[in-house]
Order: structure tokens, then C-alpha cells, then sequence
């Protein structure tokens, strides 16, 4: 689809927001995805949710617009459940000037969920949501 994609998983420790937000600036990002897996002392939570800082705003998308399409696209994607958006004050959501979330497709801590984290097709399935929100996103912006 011509777009291109860093990966910041090598960036950890004292200095990762600023290394992060560097590496935002000099690729000239259009988005920031971020990508956790959650843990919950309740062994039977499950489900997936994206977290999202309501600071940035453009008229045509906001955090929160792009987080709700994320979403959508993921549990569409998945045949998961929904646990919603949740606005955090995460530092790096917090400095970026681009649309920017934290995608969590599921709990480790639930025994089927960390099954199917595992699993690769259904790894391809989280892959295809994320993808097909982040298209969906691009081609908003294209319009605007």
C-alpha cells in the first residue's frame, strides 16, 4: 500500500520516549501505533481495548476518532470482544503531534486469550485489524 513501517521495539530504558519521539520526527511518521499485551491480576479478564490521549486534535481526526476506528477494525478482524477506548496520560501519546494509539488485543493472563495471542493465524488476524484500521486512517487523511 506504499506505506512504510519502523519498528521501536529495540528502543527500551531511560531515554525510550524521547528516542521514540525522535525516531517519530526524522521519519516524518503520518501515525504512531503503539502495541502491548496486557496482564490482569483477574485471570478472567479478556478482551482487547486502545488507549489514546485526547490532546492531539484535528478537526477531521482526533486521537479518539482514530482510536475508536482501531478498534473496530481490530475486533472486526479477530471476532473478539470490545472493552472500549480508554484515554490514559501515557508520555509519548502525550508529546506527539501526529494521531497516535496503544492497540492491546488481549490479556496474557486469561489462559484461551494467551492461547490464541500465540497462536500465529491468529497473530495474522490481529496484523490484518491493525492494518485495515491503519488504511482505513491513511485514506481518510488523503481525503482531508
Amino acid at each position: 500500500e506504499g506505506i512504510l513501517v519502523y519498528s521501536a521495539s529495540g528502543i527500551s530504558g531511560e531515554n525510550e520516549t524521547e528516542e521514540k519521539l525522535m525516531l517519530a520526527e526524522e521519519t516524518n511518521a503520518g501515525l504512531y501505533l503503539g502495541l502491548m499485551f496486557d496482564r490482569d491480576e483477574n485471570k478472567e479478564l479478556f478482551g482487547s481495548y486502545v488507549c489514546y490521549n485526547s490532546l492531539y486534535f484535528r478537526p477531521w481526526l482526533t486521537n479518539g476518532s482514530f482510536a475508536d476506528r482501531m478498534e473496530r477494525s481490530l475486533v472486526t478482524a479477530i471476532e473478539g470482544k470490545a472493552l472500549g477506548l480508554v484515554e490514559v496520560e501515557d508520555d509519548m501519546l502525550r508529546e506527539l503531534s501526529i494521531p497516535a494509539v496503544i492497540v492491546c488485543p488481549g490479556y496474557l493472563s486469561h489462559e484461551t486469550e494467551r492461547a490464541l495471542l500465540l497462536a500465529e493465524s491468529y497473530q495474522d488476524r490481529v496484523a490484518e485489524g491493525i492494518c485495515g484500521g491503519v488504511l482505513e486512517t491513511f485514506r481518510e487523511l488523503e481525503e482531508k
